[in-house]
């Protein structure tokens, strides 16, 4: 799906309205992502890169995003592998988490035995994100969520498409 070499670059770009490469974006919002492998080694990567992006929204919600990174990206690489691009888009009270990956299909929130070892994640992420949803182009997908990056309270756990 990526080129090799990409997995060793970091794709980090500053986005503005008035760039040509970035129409639509709202002033003051910027983006950042990168490409891991399709690997459970990538899941921990990722998430650090999120922290490492996003350190300064308050503390309750860095943890909330360290959760709904890992959960995201943990999805794509279980059940789809390939590689996966986590891009973070963002602004001073809204962070937007992107997890694209080569698969098809839908992801749903599943109602997990409690003595299943998975099936929680996308009911971790409904009830930490604001929302979340999937968009499929045909080559793949792409599972996002919306958080507050202010401790106003958790997530409405709406579920968005």
């Amino acid at each position: 799906m990526y080129a090799t070499v990409e997995l060793a670059r970091w794709v980090v770009m500053t986005m503005r309205p008035d760039d040509d490469a970035a129409p639509g974006l709202p002033e003051g919002t910027e983006e950042v992502s990168r490409v891991f492998d399709g690997t459970l080694a990538s899941v921990p990567a990722a998430r650090q890169f999120a922290l490492d992006h996003l350190g300064w929204i308050e503390a309750p919600r860095q943890d909330e995003l360290a959760v709904l990174v890992t959960e995201l990206v943990t999805n794509a690489v279980v059940h789809v592998g390939g590689d996966v691009r986590v891009s973070l888009c963002f602004d001073r009270a809204t962070v937007r988490v992107e997890v694209e990956d080569g698969g098809e299909g839908s992801p749903r929130v599943l109602a997990a035995s409690p003595v299943a070892e998975g099936g929680r994640g996308l009911r971790i992420v409904d009830a930490l994100a604001e929302e979340w949803g999937v968009e499929s182009d045909g080559t793949g997908k792409v599972v996002w969520c919306v958080l507050s990056a202010t401790a106003a309270g958790p997530g409405t756990g709406r579920t968005g498409s």
